[in-house]
C-alpha cells in the first residue's frame, strides 16, 4: 500500500540524498537505542522503518513520535528525546537537502493552507471578547481605580424567609410544590 508511495518519494530525492538515505543510517540510530531498551528484531526495525519515513518525508518529527509511542515499548518521557536527537545527529551535508525538500511544497497546497488560514482569522475576529476575572485584574493594575465603585445592593435571606416564601409560592390549586409538603 505505501510501497508507491515510498518509490516516488525516492525517485523524488536529489541523488546524494538518495544515497544517504541508502546508506544505513537508520539502521545505526537504531543500534543506538535499541541495546539501552531491549527492543527486539521486529521492534527494531519498526524503528527503522519510522526513521525511513521521516528521511523520505512521509512523517513529521511528530509523526514519528506518534509512530514510536504506538509500536515501541519505549517510556513515554524518553520519545521524544530520542526523536530529536536522531534529527540532530543528521550528519550536516544532509541538512541543507532536508531543509530543502522540507522547503519545497507544492505552491496549491501552500495556497490552500491560506486560505484556510484566513478562514480561522476572519471566524475569530467575529468572535466576541469573553470578559474574564484575568483580564479585570489587568485593568485593574493598569487603570487603577480612581473613584469607589457604588455599592450594589445585597439582599440577604434566611432559611425563615425561604420556608415562608414557599408557602406563599403554593399552586393554585394549593397542592405542594417541589416535593415540598405543608
Amino acid at each position: 500500500m505505501l510501497d508507491p508511495v515510498i518509490e516516488q518519494r525516492f525517485k523524488e530525492l536529489p541523488v546524494k540524498y538518495r544515497e544517504f538515505v541508502t546508506s544505513g543510517f537508520a539502521a545505526d540510530a537504531v543500534d543506538v537505542f535499541a541495546g539501552d531498551f531491549d527492543l527486539t528484531e521486529e521492534e527494531q526495525q519498526m524503528f527503522e522503518n519510522g526513521i525511513l519515513f521521516l528521511l523520505l518525508f512521509i512523517f513529521t518529527e511528530d509523526d514519528l513520535v506518534n509512530y514510536v509511542e504506538v509500536n515501541l515499548p519505549l517510556p513515554k518521557d524518553s520519545i521524544r528525546p530520542i526523536v530529536s536527537s536522531i534529527i540532530h545527529s543528521l550528519p550536516d551535508y544532509a541538512k541543507p537537502i532536508i531543509l530543502e525538500q522540507a522547503e519545497m511544497i507544492p505552491a496549491s497546497l501552500t495556497q490552500q493552507l491560506q486560505a484556510e488560514i484566513n478562514a480561522t482569522e476572519h471566524d475569530l475576529q467575529s468572535l466576541h471578547n469573553i470578559r474574564t476575572m484575568a483580564h479585570d485584574m489587568q485593568e485593574v493594575k493598569t487603570h487603577p481605580v480612581v473613584t469607589p465603585p457604588t455599592p450594589e445592593p445585597v439582599h440577604q435571606s434566611s432559611q425563615a424567609d425561604l420556608l415562608r416564601q414557599i408557602e406563599t409560592m403554593a399552586s393554585p390549586n394549593n397542592t405542594p410544590r417541589w416535593d415540598t409538603e405543608k
